[in-house]
């Protein structure tokens, strides 16, 4: 006797691609994230040590409020979504080779 091909539907474990998805954007947006964090900690030490500079040299206060108001909102975006999709890709690509 002939069995069926499909004998029970398979179970949404770890073997299919909709298992490894989760886990590869969990990676992804966990590594983004401290990409990002590390970003902002470098600016804002960038920025302290740029006031400090200015401060020793005897910088006038009005010149140095533009140290920390330059809109780079969309530069640590950029840099968040670019970790993002390089940890996405490299975690799709080494799951997949496994």
């Amino acid at each position: 006797m002939l069995k069926p091909a499909i004998e029970e539907p398979q179970a949404r474990g770890g073997s299919g691609p909709e298992g490894r998805l989760v886990p590869a954007l969990a990676w992804a947006v966990g590594g983004g994230a401290v990409v990002l964090t590390l970003a902002l900690a470098l600016y804002v030490l960038y920025v302290l040590a740029a006031a400090l500079g200015a401060w020793w040299a005897g910088t006038p206060p009005q010149a140095m409020t533009g140290l920390a108001s330059a809109p780079l909102y969309r530069n640590f975006a950029a840099l968040f979504l670019a970790s993002f999709l390089a940890l996405f890709v490299a975690r799709e690509i080494g799951v997949g080779t496994r």
